[in-house]
């Protein structure tokens, strides 16, 4: 059905479709520890994954994750500009991501996100907070000590 609405844009034989979704759960507090918060443009295809696992998702390529989204259809029945609309524009439509080494996992905005990769969307304006590794901590601080 979104190749009905983009058929320039959406590529069955795009090489990414079939990766993993990789779910990021709660090991998050026992791993990292959060940096910053900020609100920033990133590229859709820098998401690997989300914090959202769904009931049929252990192991979801990001096609499979895309029609498992509930109300995925209704998202689908819009044109082209109303959906890019939907999902770079309006404060109500919060996005949020976790960014750790430059990677990312969705944590609001499942369906606009998922979208934005699958349409190609260059850029997406959302809240990002950033993670770091604990083993990091003690660089971190080193580094900001002297700067």
């Amino acid at each position: 059905m979104l190749r009905s609405i983009a058929p320039n844009i959406v590529n069955e034989d795009t090489d990414w479709y079939s990766d993993k979704v990789i779910w990021y759960g709660g090991e998050l507090e026992k791993e990292f520890w959060h940096v910053n918060t900020v609100t920033k443009l990133i590229n859709p295809n820098k998401i690997i994954g989300s914090t959202h696992l769904l009931s049929c998702s252990n192991q979801i390529s990001w096609l499979n994750y895309l029609e498992s989204l509930p109300r995925m259809n209704s998202f689908l029945k819009m044109d082209l500009n109303q959906l890019i609309n939907f999902i770079t524009c309006g404060k109500e439509n919060h996005k949020t991501c976790i960014e750790i080494n430059n990677k990312y996992f969705i944590t609001s905005g499942n369906h606009r996100l998922t979208l934005a990769k699958f349409l190609n969307i260059e850029s997406v304006n959302m809240e990002v907070l950033i993670y770091k590794h604990k083993n990091e901590k003690k660089l971190f601080y080193f580094e900001n000590f002297y700067l």
